[in-house]
């Protein structure tokens, strides 16, 4: 009796969580198609992503954790370098009026 309650609530969570993913993405896909012709590939594709949504999803997170990370370094980079120009601009006698 538990198993099948703990199997339940899993099928249940899966089901869920697929079809919320499956309406937003298909919102968006329906938002970006370009030709009527490629209709059926992009079903197709919202059909598999939506089946694997557990593979997707956090292959999709790692690559935006990623992308983060480059982000905040160029971030980080450019915060180092700004002060350096700000003082060296604040200090020039020809600015000050």
């Amino acid at each position: 009796m538990m198993s099948q309650t703990i199997v339940l609530a899993g099928a249940t969570f899966y089901l869920t969580i697929a079809a919320c993913l499956f309406t937003q993405w298909a919102e968006i896909v329906q938002r970006h198609i370009r030709q009527r012709s490629q209709l059926l590939l992009l079903r197709i594709f919202l059909a598999i992503i939506t089946v694997l949504w557990p593979i997707v999803v956090p292959i999709a997170y790692l690559e935006l954790l990623i992308k983060v990370k480059k982000d905040k370094e160029k971030m980080v980079w450019l915060a180092e370098r700004s002060p350096e120009s700000f003082s060296a601009a604040t200090t020039d006698d020809s600015l000050l009026l």
